[in-house]
């Protein structure tokens, strides 16, 4: 009996010892609660980078060195905009003017690496996300 209780205690121990040792971490900065009470883990200004390059990809048809330029372009935007954000936590008046001036240079920026067209096809979809947002918006109210 007592030779299988440390058994199963070494059995344990080994398990826990291994789930511990795998790098799990949690942290609360990196969950974003939803307004149906799940939560969501934010992505990393890599993801959120990806992620633009690929939208800006799919309505503009980038080359690779457009698709660098405008991934670096985006790196930055995230960047400062994390730094925005922990700066100015709890005034909006200040978070809202220092992301306008983001957007401006990250327009800026956009616009002198896409030809015009490329550029106004940008903006006709981005103009076409930010109404079905605010269409989705009002559903959920």
């Amino acid at each position: 009996m007592k030779k299988s209780l440390l058994i199963l205690g070494a059995f344990i121990a080994f398990g826990w010892s291994s789930y511990a040792g795998n790098n799990y971490t949690f942290s609360y900065e990196t969950m974003m609660h939803q307004p149906d009470g799940k939560v969501k883990k934010q992505k990393t200004v890599d993801e959120k980078a990806d992620r633009f390059v690929v939208e800006v990809d799919n309505a503009a048809q980038l080359d690779n060195t457009q698709k660098s330029t405008v991934r670096n372009l985006a790196i930055n935007y995230f960047t400062k905009q994390q730094e925005l954000a922990v700066q100015h936590k709890g005034d909006k008046e200040k978070m809202r003017a220092g992301l306008i001036n983001l957007r401006k240079e990250l327009n800026e920026g956009l616009k002198s690496t896409l030809s015009q067209e490329q550029f106004e096809k940008w903006k006709a979809q981005e103009k076409q996300n930010k109404a079905n947002r605010k269409q989705k918006k009002a559903e959920n109210k």
